[in-house]
């Protein structure tokens, strides 16, 4: 198997941004307080499975779909569903963020970080859908 360019430069891509996102975090989270930082967890615990339930839907739906038809909009159909669906769960984040209190220079890295991290991977989910099926598009 040969890697191409742009493989390594996705790779590369998603990498740096990972970093990026781990020191920024790193230091937005130095802003809050103890209180701030324990309750983080308990906030997005149940966000966590309501996302992941929702992500596997779309995967699932996606899976099947692909097998059903050649049809090349489904996965633009697919890439525009996960978007929707990693937007929307930014956005009730940051709601539920600003109703308990954060800092707003927390939330705005939030969103840097995640609106960054959610680019980096769906830019590496379509390399990966294009070199696994080349022949549908």
């Amino acid at each position: 198997m040969q890697i191409d360019n742009w493989f390594l430069i996705i790779i590369a891509f998603f990498l740096g941004v990972n970093i990026f996102n781990a020191i920024k975090m790193r230091q937005a989270t130095e802003l809050l307080n103890d209180g701030q930082k324990a309750l983080l967890f308990r906030l997005f615990s149940s966000l966590r499975i309501y996302t992941l339930l929702f992500l596997s839907i779309i995967i699932i739906a996606y899976m099947y779909l692909a097998n059903q038809s050649q049809d090349q909009y489904i996965s633009i159909m697919y890439f525009a569903c996960l978007f929707l669906s990693m937007l929307v769960i930014m956005l009730l984040s940051v709601r539920k963020l600003k109703q308990n209190g954060y800092p707003s220079a927390y939330i705005r890295t939030y969103l840097m970080v995640n609106l960054l991290r959610n680019i980096a991977l769906l830019a590496m989910l379509a390399y990966l859908l294009l070199l696994m099926n080349p022949s549908r598009y």
